[in-house]
């Protein structure tokens, strides 16, 4: 995960959009953090595959 943060840092454009997704899914989690978690599943999953890399 440190690479997804070091990679936010540098790059604006996908820190913006990560900043806006956790902002709507806040809004919209009326479920716990759980759903609020698997809503962000698929960008950090995206950024890590541009990076070469896995959650795993």
């Amino acid at each position: 995960m440190l690479k997804f943060r070091d990679h936010l840092r540098e790059h604006a454009e996908d820190r913006a959009g990560y900043q806006d997704l956790k902002l709507r899914l806040e809004r919209a989690n009326d479920s716990g953090i759980q759903q609020y978690l698997i809503g962000k599943d698929p960008f950090i999953r995206n950024i890590l595959a541009r990076l070469g890399r896995s959650l795993s």
